[in-house]
């Protein structure tokens, strides 16, 4: 076999196991958004509080302490990144130089239980903007071209969030697990549980039609 087919099989499949990956944790978050809508509006408090187990919460938001961007105002969490542009033509691409992430102090008001919330590892729907750093000509000349790109989750009244319940005192932290990472949305339960399970089937029908492009190949050559 060509050793151009072989290295092309490694890259499918280093892909194809990657979108698995992505795809296995969104499914996963979509099964316990769907658990949590099931239960309905203002029953969200009546789960059963488990730790030591992934699961979806609803509730109103507690804020210890708040997080105020200039520019964007009370924000719930807030990234930005400074890039640079590198190569030129076709190949030219942004390159992050510097990041800075910040986010408020939280917890989740579920029932009669004040649940702590550790720091997301996936925020959604995230507002951003970017900025080009303007400079003179000869600055122009000299350097390459840098922008500002900020991301940030305005301050919400409740949080739709799925991640580890884990025991902290007499009361619950919520923090990253490991299959499904620590999601905060304001969005509704159906509406999140929508979100992420179809972002877990396009990425699995992805990662099906790069398996197939790989059969393909090996029975071409």
């Amino acid at each position: 076999m060509d050793t151009s087919i072989i290295l092309a099989l490694v890259a499918l499949g280093a892909a194809a196991a990657l979108l698995a990956w992505f795809a296995i944790g969104n499914l996963r978050q979509g099964a316990l958004l769907r658990r949590l809508a099931r239960a309905g509006p203002g029953k969200e408090g009546k789960l059963e509080m488990q730790a030591g187990r992934a699961m979806a919460l609803h509730g109103r938001v507690k804020v210890l302490a708040p997080l105020v961007v200039e520019g964007f105002g009370s924000c719930l969490w807030h990234r930005r990144r400074r890039q640079e542009r590198r190569g030129l033509g076709k190949h030219a691409h942004w390159v992050t130089i510097d990041a800075e992430l910040s986010v408020a102090t939280l917890a989740l008001l579920v029932g009669e239980n004040e649940i702590d919330l550790g720091v997301p590892t996936e925020v959604q729907p995230k507002l951003s903007r970017s900025v080009d750093d303007r400079s003179g000509f000869l600055d122009f000349l000299t350097h390459r071209p840098t922008r500002t790109w900020d991301e940030w989750l305005p301050h919400a009244a409740s949080l739709t969030v799925v991640g580890m319940l884990k025991a902290q005192g007499s009361g619950f932290v919520m923090e990253a697990a490991p299959s499904v990472g620590l999601l905060w949305t304001p969005r509704t339960p159906w509406a999140a549980a929508w979100r992420e399970s179809l972002k877990g089937w396009s990425a699995l029908a992805l990662a099906t039609s790069l398996v197939a492009l790989g059969v393909w190949l090996v029975i071409r050559s």
